[in-house]
């Protein structure tokens, strides 16, 4: 290959390795997330109980709620019901006068699971969330502390029902390095080679 030739193919593969270098890095930056477990939930009433299982995930990049499957056991005048992400029509950022929330709710039909995760943020957004108690936020004094649930349903009454149980983080998940990270280093480290080659032929 004439040296022409081939300073216009080092060229091109260096010029290469900086444009996939800069969508590696893109790649790179993903997501953080945190799955949180529910531990021994229980929703509890003179009438009936019911118990409260599954997961909800953040992410903890975005501090919003990415992913849920929450399922309410099945009660008097009640079928099973479980919530998922899809079943989440709002979740949004609540700045009161004494204290910041983060709300999330899940709707399925005619119930409604409503999250009121009280943080220590100034913004009132999921950032340092760690899990924790859950406890019942239908009542006219609401718990508030870290986690008020409230379960209502066209059989139940919010009001009548206590809750217990705890959120607790099962996993942690951070980005592997990009793909394409590794990729432009190996195409900039044989172009070096390539180079340094012809440099000690001439």
């Amino acid at each position: 290959m004439k040296k022409g030739s081939f300073r216009c193919l080092t060229r091109l593969v260096l010029g290469l390795a900086v444009a996939v270098f800069g969508v590696g890095l893109t790649t790179a930056r993903a997501d953080s997330f945190t799955t949180f477990s529910v531990v021994n939930g229980v929703f509890d009433s003179t009438a009936s109980a019911a118990s409260l299982t599954g997961t909800i995930t953040i992410d903890t990049t975005t501090d919003m709620i990415s992913a849920a499957s929450l399922t309410v056991s099945a009660f008097t005048g009640f079928t099973a019901t479980t919530f998922t992400f899809a079943n989440l029509t709002s979740q949004s950022i609540d700045n009161g006068s004494t204290s910041n929330a983060y709300f999330a709710d899940f709707v399925s039909g005619t119930s409604i699971l409503q999250f009121v995760f009280e943080t220590t943020s100034t913004d009132g957004s999921l950032t340092g969330y760690n899990g924790g108690s859950l406890c019942n936020g239908g009542t006219s004094t609401p718990c508030g502390d870290p986690t008020e649930l409230t379960f209502t349903s066209s059989a139940s009454d919010p009001t009548s029902f206590s809750t217990s149980g705890s959120l607790a983080a099962v996993n942690a998940t951070a980005p592997e390095p990009g793909t394409f990270l590794l990729l432009c280093s190996g195409l900039a480290g044989l172009a070096l080679l390539r180079r340094k080659r012809l440099a000690a032929n001439s």
